[in-house]
This record gives structure tokens, C-alpha cells and sequence, in this order.
């Protein structure tokens, strides 16, 4: 696939006073991760910029078969599953060569060591907001690319090197290891307020307050040897006006030895320092928010063990509700029995109350009956002793009769 052309079609960080800026044209971005929420927030920051996702598996192939267009490939170290090396061999062993910026939760240094054999690499460190920089990342990783293959495939001198940095519509200057600027284009010119003739030759350092000069250098040597930088700093204009820039040196070959290839631009956020800050204080939030979901899911779990607890407490009170249930109904079983053996009792308790009374009138009667009895045995008794008298004295009469009637006598 073809290179990209040498001018990026971005809008330029700070526009030349006499020319107007020109409305960006799109720029196509293929993107190796989880890109939709990215491709949201760009919406917002750069309208100009199309994202498009792919795979790990069939995006080699759709770059060279032209299915995918790409302007820049953005690859997601952090997804799972993508293995960076892996899809820049394959990108090289299919010719296709694109600007690459990296997304990582740790330090470049050794990402771009391991990467920077087989593509032009930037690396952007994946924190809050870090969609922020990926405008001013396709713009910078585009420009070296450009660079690099112009500079690879005509052995450009370090003259036409300067006349190529003309055409960048970022600020980008050439450094050596003592930070001298030996090639520095229009727009960089127009950041510092000055002349070619008052610059080129000059060390960059001289355009630095005091305090922050060592810093720089020490940015361009590292650099020159190989090491890509990022430094948040102060550029002193020549009407001494001060403005806030972020300094970008990569390393960049030349016939003469190692150089930086610098990128400066304004800079409206925080600086690095406060970056890292910031992410150490999201990597302590997050162990901290880590610590509370710990806590959260013990308290979580205590609460599933106390529910299973009510559970089984509920299961047992319903047992228990359900055998009082039962018992209540015997009970009222067990009354309506008692109420009626209670009417059998009154009953019988009237009855032996009447069988009571009976048996005193009984009782009454066999006494009255014995004293007849007595009575009727004295009647007896006097009518036998009664009539014993009358048959005694009949018999004397009847004796005396005898007598009487006897002549003889």
C-alpha cells in the first residue's frame, strides 16, 4: 500500500499569522482494540478523525487488499489478545507501511525498543483523557513517517531535510546531542517569534527559562541516543512572552550520525508531571476502589449468608406456623370434644343427682317398709296371741258344753 503523502492533511497547532487555516480533511484511522467509546469521545475532539475497528486476525490482510483505508493504525496493547509484534511482522512481511501509535498503561522506553525496527512507532499512555492526545499523536507519528520513508528512499541530504520540515504544519526542528537546532521549519519560527538566521545554529536550550535548560538538553542527548522524550516545558518568544509547550524527541538517523527529530506543541493541559500524578492518584484510587469491592463483596456475601439465614429462618418459622396451624385445629377438635363430654358430664352428673334422690326415696321407702313390716309382725304377732286366747277359751267352752251334756255327770 502506498505511503501517505508527505503533508499530513491536519490542521496546523500554530498556523502561520498570513496564511488561514484550512479545514481539516478526514483522516482515517484503523483501530486494533476496543474502539467505541474512543471513537465517541474523538467525535467531540477531532470531527475530522474516522475510526474504523478491526481484528487482530483479519487486519493485515484488509490493509493490503485495500478493504480497510488507513491514514494511521492505532494498536491497543491492553486489549487482550493483541500481540503487537505479531501484527507489525505481518504488516512488514505484506509491505504495508503505515504510521503506528501505541496505547499502553506503562512506559514507552522498552514498547518502542522492541517496535521501532519494524514501523514508525508512537506511544500514547492510556490514562483518563488520553483521547486528548491523540490528535496531536496521529499528527506527529505521520510527520515522521513521511519523513523517514522520504528520507530512507532518496538519501535526502540535511539540506533537503530542512526543505521537507517546511512543509509540516507542526512545529518540528532538527537537534543535535548539545541541543543546537541545525533545521527548524515556518511554523516553529512563528512559536518563537523570530527569524531563520536567529535560530538555526542556536541552541534550543537558549529559548528556555534558566531553571528548565538542563532538562532540555539533557531531552536531546537521550534522544540522539536512541531514547524517545517527552518534556512539559516554557518557550520564551523574542518579545519574552511565555507559552506552555509539550516537546516531543524522537531519534532520527541521518548521514551524519544520530539526531532528534523534535515536535513541539502548545500545550493547554497539564503537564506530565501532573499526568503521572494523576495516574498515580487513579492507580491508588484504584486500589483503593479495589479494596472496597473486596470489602463490598464480603459485605455482599455476609449478606447472601444472612439471607440464606432468613431463608432458612422463614422455611422453619412457615414449618412451625403450619404445625401450630395443626395443632390449633386438634385443639379445636379436642374442645368440641370436651364440650361434649362436658354435656355428657352434666348429663351424668343430673342423672346421679336423680339417682341420688332415688335412692334416698328408696332408702326412705325400705325404712318406711321395715317399720310396716315391724308393725305388720306386732299385728301378727297379737292377732296369733289374739286368736291363741279366743281358741283357748272356745275350747274351755266347748269342754264345759261337754260337761253339761253328759247325764252322767
Amino acid at each position: 500500500m502506498p505511503a501517505p503523502s508527505s503533508t499530513p492533511s491536519n490542521t496546523t497547532d500554530t498556523p502561520v499569522p498570513t496564511t488561514p487555516a484550512a479545514a481539516p480533511e478526514t483522516l482515517d484511522v484503523v483501530w486494533i482494540g476496543e474502539a467505541q467509546s474512543v471513537e465517541q469521545k474523538l467525535l467531540g475532539i477531532a470531527p475530522h478523525v474516522r475510526v474504523s475497528g478491526r481484528d487482530t486476525v483479519s487486519v493485515v490482510e484488509a490493509l493490503q487488499s485495500g478493504a480497510a483505508c488507513a491514514d494511521v493504525v492505532v494498536i491497543d496493547t491492553t486489549t487482550p489478545g493483541v500481540e503487537t509484534q505479531d501484527i507489525l511482522l505481518r504488516m512488514k512481511a505484506a509491505g504495508t507501511d503505515l504510521p503506528i501509535v501505541l496505547l499502553t498503561t506503562t512506559g514507552s522506553g522498552r514498547l518502542i525498543s522492541d517496535t521501532g525496527h519494524l514501523a514508525t512507532c508512537d506511544v500514547v499512555v492510556k490514562m483518563q483523557g488520553f483521547e486528548h492526545q491523540l490528535p496531536a499523536a496521529f499528527r506527529q507519528v505521520r510527520a515522521r513517517h513521511d519523513l523517514t520513508a522520504m528520507f530512507r528512499e532518496s538519501r535526502l541530504s540535511q539540506d533537503r531535510l530542512r526543505t521537507v520540515l517546511e512543509f509540516q504544519p507542526a512545529v518540528m526542528c532538527v537537534v543535535g546531542p548539545d541541543g543546537v537546532i541545525s533545521a527548524l521549519n515556518q511554523a516553529g519560527l512563528s512559536l518563537l517569534g523570530a527569524d531563520q538566521e536567529h535560530v538555526v545554529g542556536r541552541s534550543l536550550t537558549s529559548f528556555l527559562p534558566p531553571e528548565e535548560r538542563d532538562e532540555l538538553l539533557d531531552l536531546a542527548r537521550r534522544a540522539c541516543a536512541g531514547e524517545p522524550c517527552t518534556l512539559d516545558h516554557v518557550v520564551l518568544k523574542a518579545d519574552a512572552s511565555r507559552v506552555n509547550v509539550r516537546t516531543r524527541a524522537v531519534p532520527f538517523e541521518t548521514d551524519h550520525g544520530g539526531v532528534a527529530l523534535v515536535t513541539i506543541h502548545e500545550r493547554s493541559g497539564p503537564t506530565a508531571e501532573e499526568l503521572a500524578s494523576l495516574a498515580g492518584q487513579c492507580d491508588a484510587l484504584s486500589v483503593a476502589l479495589g479494596e472496597a469491592k473486596g470489602q463490598l463483596d464480603e459485605v455482599r456475601a455476609e449478606r447472601a449468608r444472612e439471607s440464606a439465614r432468613a431463608d432458612a429462618l422463614s422455611s422453619e418459622l412457615a414449618e412451625a406456623l403450619a404445625a401450630l396451624n395443626d395443632s390449633m385445629a386438634a385443639l379445636k377438635v379436642e374442645r368440641e370434644r370436651s364440650s361434649d363430654l362436658l354435656v355428657e358430664l352434666a348429663t351424668t352428673k343430673s342423672m346421679l343427682e336423680q339417682s341420688s334422690r332415688l335412692q334416698a326415696v328408696l332408702e326412705a321407702d325400705h325404712k318406711s317398709m321395715q317399720e310396716v313390716r315391724e308393725q305388720l309382725r306386732r299385728f301378727t304377732a297379737n292377732t296369733d296371741s289374739l286368736f291363741a286366747g279366743i281358741m283357748e277359751r272356745q275350747q274351755g267352752t266347748l269342754a264345759q258344753l261337754e260337761d253339761v251334756a253328759d247325764p252322767t255327770i
